[in-house]
């Protein structure tokens, strides 16, 4: 069941779905870093004697307000989808545009990245070759995540990223 050299299955057990319950993994730190910014700029924003400054006030403002809401709806997992936040890579996590949804099935595999940030980092893999970044709040987190799924979509594959 392997991808390739540098991944491994995660699970191998019988995957049968239990319970059609909806799964939410959210990263309060990032929630509260959001909120912040929102707060900062707005500060910002209000004290600006300088129309360029409250317009950069307002830009950050907007920005850190979708990016707010996105992280705050967490990542979301149903019998029949997912949906998280839109990040653009693992490493700048503050690269965000609001949300990625889509079918379980459309769902290639799932891969942990055990070296990256503590081993709380995993990433999407879609089936047109797209991948998302997915940040836990712990790897216990990360790894109820990755029990959620299996009990949602049998058909997705979990790996552990060795490199």
């Amino acid at each position: 069941m392997s991808m390739d050299h540098r991944l491994t299955a995660v699970f191998d057990a019988d995957r049968t779905p239990e319970g059609a319950q909806a799964a939410v993994f959210r990263k309060p730190a990032w929630c509260w870093f959001w909120a912040l910014l929102c707060v900062a700029a707005v500060a910002v924003g209000s004290t600006a004697t300088v129309a360029s400054n409250q317009v950069i006030a307002s830009i950050i403002f907007l920005y850190a307000l979708q990016a707010l809401i996105a992280e705050g709806m967490g990542v979301r997992l149903s019998p029949d989808r997912i949906s998280a936040p839109r990040r653009f890579h693992a490493h700048l996590p503050p690269l965000l545009l609001w949300r990625v949804s889509g079918p379980l099935q459309q769902l290639e595999y799932v891969a942990s990245l055990s070296k990256v940030s503590d081993g709380r980092v995993a990433i999407m893999r879609w089936m047109d070759a797209s991948e998302i970044p997915l940040l836990c709040a712990s790897r216990e987190t990360k790894l109820a995540f990755f029990k959620s799924l299996h009990r949602f979509g049998p058909q997705v594959g979990l790996y552990k990223r060795k490199s």
